[in-house]
């Protein structure tokens, strides 16, 4: 069956009590997976969610310096995300029609965006 499955797993080291083991969490998608190519230009940019979604991933290109964060609705000003480094997103039971990836500026290179 066609899908992905991301399983994030984790152990922090340096606490005051020492290791301690995160996860592992896994969320399953049945859709098969699509990848969307962007370029993002400054303020919010809307992007459709495909139907069956159970979530996102995001890219910013390398060397992006334009601040980015992702909102739920339209005049949302959004969560912070970084911007160099990937994101991951999971929605809820009733996924969104759309997703904003709100930029501070306009991003340079292609943003890549994947749901499933």
């Amino acid at each position: 069956m066609p899908g992905l499955t991301l399983t994030v797993v984790g152990q922090p080291f340096g606490t005051p009590i020492g290791p301690v083991a995160i996860g592992p969490f896994t969320v399953t998608g049945t859709n098969i997976p699509e990848t969307l190519g962007l370029t993002v230009v400054s303020g919010p940019n809307t992007i459709a969610v495909p139907s069956g979604s159970v979530g996102w991933a995001i890219s910013p290109p390398s060397g992006n310096t334009q601040t980015l964060a992702v909102g739920g609705a339209s005049g949302d000003t959004g969560v912070p995300i970084p911007e160099e480094n990937p994101s991951v997103g999971i929605f809820g039971d009733d996924p969104p029609a759309n997703i904003y990836l709100i930029a501070g500026g306009n991003v340079t290179g292609v943003v890549q965006v994947v749901f499933w």
